[in-house]
């Protein structure tokens, strides 16, 4: 919010007073806590280019780097036809019992209430 100001958009914290957006800058710059979530919640952040959103549950570079083992994976893969119809085969068993452990979990969840 307060990034605006410095683009001449800070007509939205006029209300502000400048001892207190002082304090604040200060805060923002040196604590630590702070700056890891801002940095955290700039990566999960939609690209304005990219209609890929992440929702806030991984970052869009872990996303990315996950993509790219996987790729690098299936064209090792893609070579061999029978290795690569073990893969698909195993990676279908990893997503019916990572869906078959949702569907305990949330069973669980509705016992409770």
């Amino acid at each position: 919010m307060l990034e605006d100001v410095r683009e001449n958009r800070n007509y939205l914290i006029i209300w502000l007073r400048p001892d207190i957006k002082q304090l604040l800058y200060v805060h923002w710059e040196t604590d630590k806590g702070f700056k890891y979530r801002r940095l955290t919640n700039r990566a999960n952040r939609a690209s304005v280019k990219s209609s890929k959103y992440t929702g806030g549950s991984t970052t869009f570079m872990k996303t990315k780097a996950r993509l790219i083992i996987i790729e690098a994976f299936t064209n090792r893969l893609s070579s061999c036809g029978s290795l690569r119809r073990e893969a698909e085969a195993g990676a279908a068993f990893v997503d019916g019992v990572t869906r078959g452990a949702v569907r305990r979990s949330d069973a669980r969840l509705w016992q409770r209430y």
